[in-house]
């Protein structure tokens, strides 16, 4: 049996690239057959959703689906956790019902009132294993599982995500809010590491959108390594149009590599690291 992975996108900063990273090793996996599920838990709901569902069915009848799951999962944990059938199979229909599909990848969009269960959520006693429920219906379907999270590591269902994940990327910019991102990052990481997932992998730090003529750019980036040793995945993502043009036109940047216009560095530098990433992820 091949394995399966789970992997937690987080930073406590915002505009890092986070879901940016997520879609690209969505499609890396979706490319080598594997069929790949992420699960929005940004209420902007930005690219992650975008990039899968078109916007109107974004809409009213979709926007409370993943909140709907988890407080379905709180109200049942105990006889999902005993696997009752009718609980598992409603369960699966939620599940169903909730996912957008596009090729080999799929997500489950978040909502704009997913914050709203952040209280009920940390009183909740069984919060550390909320996602890890989820997953293991969703195991059931997909080899992959990314959580794209909200920049904010205070968040329940951050803290849940890195409870329920085989694996941790910290995706970061070259400048100093960011680098305060990841201190906060790591130090959640280690308090997670104690009391909830001693098994969680930190696959490493991704430095994205950097600027190779940019003196506070290299600054940075040295200071990164530094602050930091082993944990930045080589190579440093560059900052390129042709990234964001695919993201736009919902394509995947190596799929780009018969366009003549594309940046052949840019596609190289993004195969590079997709390959290193998932040398260093940790199966179920």
């Amino acid at each position: 049996m091949s394995k399966k992975y789970s992997i937690v996108n987080t930073i406590s900063k915002g505009g890092v690239g986070k879901s940016f990273i997520s879609i690209q090793l969505a499609e890396y996996f979706a490319s080598l057959n594997k069929r790949v599920l992420l699960v929005d838990l940004d209420h902007q709901q930005l690219n992650s959703c975008l990039y899968i569902a078109d916007q109107r069915d974004l809409g009213a009848d979709y926007q409370v689906k993943l909140k709907d799951i988890l407080i379905y999962i709180m109200d049942n944990f105990s006889l999902l956790y005993k696997q009752n059938p009718e609980n598992i199979d409603e369960l699966n229909t939620r599940l169903t019902n909730s996912i957008f599909s596009r090729g080999r990848i799929s997500v489950i969009a978040s909502d704009p009132t997913i914050n709203d269960l952040d209280s009920r959520i940390k009183d909740f006693s069984s919060s550390r294993f909320l996602l890890s429920i989820l997953s293991a219906f969703a195991f059931d379907i997909y080899d992959v599982i990314i959580f794209d999270c909200p920049p904010d590591s205070s968040k329940a269902l951050v803290k849940s995500a890195m409870s329920s994940a085989k694996n941790l990327i910290i995706p970061t910019l070259a400048d100093e809010f960011s680098i305060k991102g990841i201190k906060n990052t790591l130090k959640l990481y280690d308090e997670i590491k104690i009391t909830d997932n001693p098994d969680l992998n930190l696959v490493g730090i991704i430095i994205n959108q950097f600027k190779l003529n940019h003196s506070v750019d290299l600054a940075y980036k040295d200071y990164i390594k530094e602050m930091f040793p082993g944990m930045v995945i080589e190579p440093i993502l560059s900052y390129y149009a042709d990234y964001k043009n695919a993201i736009a036109d919902r394509e995947f940047i190596l799929s780009y590599k018969s366009k003549s216009t594309v940046n052949k560095k840019a596609v190289q530098q993004m195969d590079t690291l997709l390959k290193n990433i998932s040398k260093k992820l940790v199966g179920e």
